[in-house]
């Protein structure tokens, strides 16, 4: 499923405004995408989850964080489809 990612969200808007050159904000921004799509959330609400992790107790944290990444490593790895870039088809890896 392809999401849309609203790239006017100002914690987006904030964090792509730090890059000075546009290639590294193009890779950022195709990163992002594949995140969003991975996790089905906006920037804010993934700021916000995390943020209220942070808060809890540490007998209650989940480390949503960390565990987010290490899932869509996976995912990346299984799932996320690929373009190839003579063919211009997406591919799914395995």
């Amino acid at each position: 499923m392809l999401v849309s990612v609203n790239w006017e969200d100002p914690a987006l808007r904030r964090w792509l405004g730090t890059m000075a050159r546009e290639g590294t904000r193009y890779i950022y921004r195709t990163a992002f995408k594949a995140y969003a799509q991975f996790t089905d959330m906006s920037a804010s609400a993934l700021i916000d989850e995390a943020l209220a992790d942070i808060k809890r107790d540490l007998r209650e944290k989940q480390d949503v964080v960390l565990t987010r990444l290490v899932y869509f490593y996976y995912w990346l790895k299984e799932a996320y489809p690929w373009k190839s870039r003579r063919r211009g088809k997406f591919y799914m890896d395995g």
